[in-house]
């Protein structure tokens, strides 16, 4: 049986995911006991969502883009640096879609812990 990740659900999926922690606080709320670094395969995801839920943590509020550039600068390898600005991109760009209130409610999202 293949374990079940986020990264199963393919990039598009994860960048709505980050979308949804970059516009609504109130979902990162729901999420964050149940949201593991482990769900995740890629390195530039799991460092958005790290910093994402570090920034939540201590302020109680979803990060805004600039924040997230703010922990990006001070990566040093070109290459990871590279695939982190072009997950964040991706995020962005999907920030308006239309299914992103189905990934807030999705019921096998929402219980994560349980399918994961």
């Amino acid at each position: 049986m293949q374990e079940q990740k986020i990264s199963n659900y393919g990039n598009k999926f994860q960048a709505k995911l980050l979308a949804c922690i970059m516009s609504d606080a109130t979902f990162v709320g729901q999420i964050y006991d149940l949201l593991k670094l482990e769900y995740f395969d890629s390195a530039a995801i799991k460092f958005l969502i790290d910093n994402s839920l570090d920034y939540y943590n201590q302020h109680k509020k979803s990060p805004t883009l600039e924040v997230l550039k703010v922990y990006i600068d001070p990566i040093t390898d070109p290459l990871h640096k590279q695939e982190v600005i072009n997950s964040l991109k991706a995020a962005v760009l999907v920030t308006d879609a239309d299914d992103l209130d189905f990934i807030k409610e999705n019921n096998e999202f929402n219980s994560l812990g349980e399918w994961v």
